[in-house]
């Protein structure tokens, strides 16, 4: 799991391009190209990184957050069956 968070904080569309989700790497791929283009215009490239970055990794916590849930309804499913 931390090799998933590592991808999604250095290159956030490689982390969608994983995850085959192909609208995100679309629009992250976007904030990606813009944050390189105008790194050196005053940090505005920052501010478009930081979205890319934020993007991703709000996606993870909720695969995580998800992970967790599904792993919570089982163990109270099988306890219930007891």
């Amino acid at each position: 799991m931390f090799g998933m968070y590592l991808v999604a904080f250095l290159c956030s569309p490689l982390y969608f391009l994983i995850r085959k989700k192909w609208g995100a790497l679309v629009l992250n791929s976007i904030f990606y190209l813009m944050g390189w283009l105008t790194i050196f215009v005053f940090g505005i490239g920052l501010i478009f990184w930081i979205i890319g970055i934020v993007h991703a990794m709000w996606d993870l916590k909720l695969k995580v957050a998800h992970g967790l849930m599904e792993k919570q309804a089982e163990l109270i499913a099988k306890k219930m069956k007891e």
